[in-house]
């Protein structure tokens, strides 16, 4: 991964945004392209996660611009059912009227998701395999939209560049000084454990016991004692002392797991 093709992971909260930026840039598309009204009945978006992810072979259409791209399929039915909104008669078949009205409509649909009046170049019956796998490979920002116009459903497959720079955050890496290894140690500060060595008390004894009595362990500072790391995974052995008139521990070993 380099800086020239970032990798795209949308959550759940940018999928939801990037459906509610899809519905609104379709009321203008629908007064433009139906007589009558026509019921926005599905928005549904998703990461693509597969190069070749749809069982066509082929692209009905596919409208680019530059580095935009989008490509269209569905069933034959729906794309009658669409022209079949547009002319408000029945259609029997994709004659060549039916198919300028398509491309046109597909262009009409890039510009409105896009946002642009750059109007793109369509091309009909493509396989998914002569688009370069940059386009749609995963994590390149790919989405699959599903898109439902009155009874018309659709399949599209869109790229980061048609939505723009706005529609995806700018990953932005924090700034911070740089300080020097041997002063990020200085002033860190872990917690050892003393643990001395266990003794045996009368059940007895440990019963009498008062607030200010002495509890004699019968161990001189020669006794050895264990020292554990709390944050680290040291584990430290030596003998009980006394430096410059403070307790103080002789180690003897270390023992890093």
């Amino acid at each position: 991964m380099s800086s020239a093709s970032p990798y795209y992971l949308p959550a759940a909260s940018r999928l939801r945004e990037l459906e509610a930026r899809v519905r609104q840039s379709l009321p203008g598309l629908l007064e433009r392209w139906w007589v009558r009204p026509c019921e926005v009945r599905e928005v549904r978006i998703g990461a693509l996660d597969e190069p070749e992810p749809f069982a066509p072979e082929r692209v009905r259409y596919l409208a680019r611009s530059g580095e935009q791209l989008l490509a269209l399929t569905g069933a034959e039915r729906s794309w009658l059912t669409l022209a079949e909104g547009w002319l408000g008669c029945h259609v029997g078949g994709a004659g060549q009227l039916v198919q300028t009205l398509e491309r046109a409509f597909c262009a009409d649909l890039f510009q409105a998701l896009a946002r642009t009046e750059t109007a793109p170049a369509v091309m009909s019956d493509v396989a998914w395999a002569q688009i370069e796998d940059a386009a749609l490979r995963p994590g390149a920002g790919g989405l699959r939209l599903e898109l439902t116009l009155g009874d018309a459903a659709l399949t599209l497959v869109l790229n980061a560049a048609l939505l723009g720079a706005g529609a995806w955050p700018e990953p932005a890496a924090p700034r911070r000084a740089l300080r020097a290894c041997n002063e990020v140690l200085e002033a860190t500060r872990v917690r050892m454990a003393v643990h001395l060595p266990a003794v045996q008390v009368p059940l007895t004894a440990v019963a009498a016991l008062a607030v200010g009595d002495f509890l004699n362990l019968r161990q001189d500072l020669s006794g050895r004692v264990e020292m554990r790391g709390e944050q680290v995974d040291v584990q430290l052995s030596g003998s009980v002392g006394c430096v410059h008139g403070r307790k103080a521990v002789l180690l003897e070993d270390i023992n890093r797991p």
